[in-house]
């Protein structure tokens, strides 16, 4: 049986998440490595109005920018047969779950799959908890300046205040961000 090393590598790598936005540290065999990417480079700039479309979600929701206010809303670019995106699945539907009876905090999902790809992936495997919205992959690289999946934005009353790129895919991230949520949808 051959083994993949990307998903055995990601549950071998720990974050020092007090300092998340400088580095992540990755140990292995007892050395730690710092790698200086910032997670937070893609995507519009924190702090500033995120660039809000109208969306269609494949429920037929339609989310425009008065939606936003009042509301924590966490956005996932993603897409089908994103190795990333496919690891982090179980861990967005405990997210999505632990904050279902909080209407403060709304789940999107933007993909860059064609509707088919989409549909056909949620009938085999369930979604992961977030409405789903399409759109292009040149669209989302223009509007929102990602280039790299899965990237997750959180945006609080229209505003951006939190974005990385990586796959939530190991019990340190996921307390991260539900911890990050919960203290922004209190606010």
């Amino acid at each position: 049986m051959k083994v993949k090393a990307f998903p055995v590598l990601i549950f071998l790598f720990s974050l020092n998440l007090t300092g998340f936005s400088q580095s992540l540290i990755i140990e292995i065999g007892g050395a730690d490595l710092r790698f200086p990417e910032d997670f937070r480079i893609q995507g519009p700039t924190m702090g500033k109005p995120f660039p809000i479309d109208t969306f269609q979600t494949l429920s037929g929701e339609k989310i425009d920018r008065d939606f936003f206010i009042g509301k924590t809303v966490v956005l996932n670019v993603w897409y089908v047969g994103c190795k990333g995106c496919k690891q982090e699945e179980p861990y967005l539907k405990r997210l999505t779950a632990k904050f279902e009876e909080n209407e403060e905090v709304y789940f999107l999902g933007i993909s860059m799959s064609k509707e088919v790809k989409v549909r056909k992936h949620f009938e085999k495997n369930g979604n992961f908890g977030y409405e789903t919205a399409l759109m292009e992959r040149k669209e989302v690289e223009e509007k929102y300046g990602v280039y790299t999946s899965p990237t997750h934005f959180i945006v609080k009353d229209g505003i951006l205040v939190e974005k990385f790129t990586m796959p939530i895919a190991f019990e340190e991230l996921l307390v991260w961000f539900e911890k990050r949520i919960g203290v922004l949808a209190s606010e």
